[in-house]
């Protein structure tokens, strides 16, 4: 997208950032879209009849094959790397690899090529019918909880969606998704007709987690911020494992 050369260089100049790639099969915006990196005529499955990708996941499982989606991801990858950037982990676009067991095997199997890991989570297991135990590998970590917005949360106001989310983690591993952004113009019309996941959403994102009331939460219920960088350098590519 647009945004790549510069969120690149940033990469390249500052290698201790905790930065991965979201790898994206679908294009869901009304007006700003896009298509894979891989040639169309090499996976014309993913692609709508205007070249872009498909607006929602029911069509890419519909209409991709996991060949296909194996040969986008890993061309992503290499995307990156040409680019200088070495990225901490993997996850997906609107769960896109997680709807197919083909597509999440091959997400898999890219990730572990590159020795990358991936976002999972134990979920996965009732929505597809199978154990993870059977897909994964030892130095996979499966995320036990996802804690993530929707648009009723939104409605009802974020920080104190998040201030309950954090007051009742679980112990295990919980993995925050979250979507900051600017309320500009520049959002608002990347997101224009989409009061979900919106610029208005994404500005209370950003106002709560650069807020101290979300560093004292963070303290006050003793949760232990972990990166997938840490997981990275000290699980999957920890050779003494």
């Amino acid at each position: 997208m647009s945004g790549f050369p510069e969120i690149a260089a940033y990469a390249r100049a500052h290698p201790e950032k905790d930065l991965g790639l979201h790898i994206t099969l679908t294009s869901e915006w009304k007006y700003y879209k896009w298509g894979p990196v891989t040639p169309a005529a090499k996976v014309p499955g993913l692609v709508n009849k205007n070249g872009f990708f498909y607006s929602s996941v029911d069509s890419v499982v519909q209409n991709a094959s996991a060949a296909e989606v194996e040969e986008e991801i890993r061309n992503q990858v290499k995307r990156a790397k040409q680019f200088g950037m070495d990225p901490t982990h993997l996850d997906g676009h609107m769960y896109t690899v997680h709807h197919d067991l083909g597509f999440l095997k091959a997400y898999l199997k890219v990730g572990h090529e590159y020795h990358i890991p991936v976002f999972i989570y134990r979920q996965v297991e009732s929505a597809l019918h199978i154990k993870l135990d059977t897909v994964v590998s030892s130095r996979d970590v499966i995320i036990d909880t996802i804690l993530t917005a929707e648009f009723p949360n939104y409605k009802a106001g974020m920080v104190d969606f998040y201030s309950t989310g954090f007051k009742n983690l679980k112990p295990g591993i919980t993995y925050l998704i979250l979507h900051t952004a600017y309320d500009d113009d520049e959002m608002r019309a990347v997101t224009v007709d989409h009061e979900g996941w919106g610029a208005a959403w994404r500005q209370q994102d950003y106002n709560f987690f650069t807020s101290p009331l979300c560093a004292k939460l963070l303290k006050d219920n003793n949760i232990y911020v972990v990166t997938w960088r840490e997981i990275r350098d000290k699980i999957t590519r920890n050779k003494d494992l």
